[in-house]
């Protein structure tokens, strides 16, 4: 839930492609929406439009709230990272639930909305939570800033290598957000682009050269060109 200009569609289901393995996430030049995670741009605050997707069969967020600690809800100025003010964690949820910002209302993490995340992403399991933004072509892992170096343990280590081999021939990115930082996941290489500010755009740019494939990624500033 934090910054800019296509709106994120949270809430999906996975697609057919990462069913299968593959990923058909997003391409090659995107504003990230850093925490928010409803519009997928580092730099608006407005909620994507779609509705949302109703859990799924048997899933439901019982006592799990860490999207409330880990994305950014500009409504309540809340930042990213630190738990809202409003919530509750294991004890009742969100406070305020009946009159929650349409940036709360509108997300569902991946977790919840697909039996395709077995119980190990379960967001108080993984310490992950995983969404879909850019209308589905990027996959989101905001990581819970009490354990940053989670998503590089297994099974998700390995499980997003997977996506991110699958999605570089379909335009698609895999992307860490720690708090506002962002990592990059490729086949061959993750690759730590640092600070992002609203309206930059992750740039994923493959190099073809006699070793073999290879891809640059880097932040294109909002206000330029990288």
């Amino acid at each position: 839930m934090q910054p800019g200009t296509e709106p994120l569609h949270n809430g999906h289901h996975l697609s057919p492609a990462l069913r299968a393995g593959r990923v058909e996430l997003l391409s090659t030049g995107c504003r990230p929406r850093p925490a928010r995670s409803l519009d997928m741009t580092t730099g608006g605050s407005s909620p994507s439009a779609t509705a949302p997707v109703a859990p799924a069969a048997g899933r439901n967020c019982d006592k799990c709230s860490l999207c409330c600690k880990v994305l950014g809800i500009g409504e309540l100025n809340k930042p990213l990272g630190t738990w809202c003010s409003h919530c509750r964690p294991g004890k009742g949820g969100c406070a305020i639930y009946q009159t929650r910002p349409s940036e709360c209302a509108t997300f569902n993490c991946l977790w919840l909305t697909s039996t395709e995340l077995d119980a190990a992403w379960y967001p108080p399991t993984a310490k992950l939570v995983v969404n879909l933004e850019s209308g589905g072509n990027r996959l989101s892992v905001r990581v819970d800033p009490a354990f940053p170096t989670r998503w590089r343990e297994e099974p998700y280590y390995g499980r997003l290598k997977e996506w991110a081999r699958r999605g570089v021939d379909h335009r698609a990115q895999v992307v860490v957000y720690n708090g506002n930082r962002i990592t990059v996941v490729l086949p061959n290489k993750d690759v730590e682009l640092g600070q992002f500010n609203e309206g930059d755009y992750i740039m994923v740019q493959e190099l073809r050269g006699l070793s073999g494939r290879d891809w640059r990624a880097y932040i294109k500033p909002a206000s330029g060109s990288a």
